[in-house]
């Protein structure tokens, strides 16, 4: 039987919050998960900051990799940051809905699991580095990592 992780495939605020913001200590320690893309723990070099601790938008970083405001930037720096943020998370039907099989695909795949969007800050250059934010929205579905492995 495959190994099941404490957090469900869909994520409650609470469980969000604290999804992917630490690294995978199995990972760490032997360079190998067994949950893979089923882990509940970061995989990446720099773990999504927990957004009820950081307040950013999921508007891309204009540089995340050399970003002067690290930690306190009001722009998500990772992928991770963008999909798994409360205001795009879910918030958006799956297009490849019940062929998809990502465990925790950041896309909704039932009415159900929809989550209201909020309207995108229409703000020129907001995504710069350093700038305050936008309100967040949805991110685009052929854009997920959960489903570079269709492509």
């Amino acid at each position: 039987p495959e190994p099941t992780m404490a957090l469900p495939s869909v994520l409650s605020d609470k469980g969000l919050a604290k999804f992917r913001t630490k690294v995978c200590e199995r990972l760490l320690a032997t360079g190998t998960c067994c949950f893979a893309d089923k882990c509940q723990y970061s995989h990446a070099a720099r773990p999504r900051r927990n957004p009820k601790k950081f307040i950013y938008s999921p508007v891309a970083c204009s540089n995340p990799e050399k970003c002067p405001h690290g930690a306190e930037c009001g722009f998500a720096h990772t992928s991770d940051e963008e999909r798994y943020h409360p205001l795009t998370y879910k918030t958006i039907l799956c297009p490849r809905d019940s062929t998809c099989g990502g465990y925790y695909c950041p896309f909704a795949h039932s009415s159900e699991e929809l989550r209201p969007a909020p309207a995108l800050e229409a703000a020129s250059g907001a995504a710069e580095c350093g700038g305050t934010g936008g309100t967040g929205g949805s991110v685009a579905p052929d854009e997920s990592p959960e489903h570079a492995a269709d492509e």
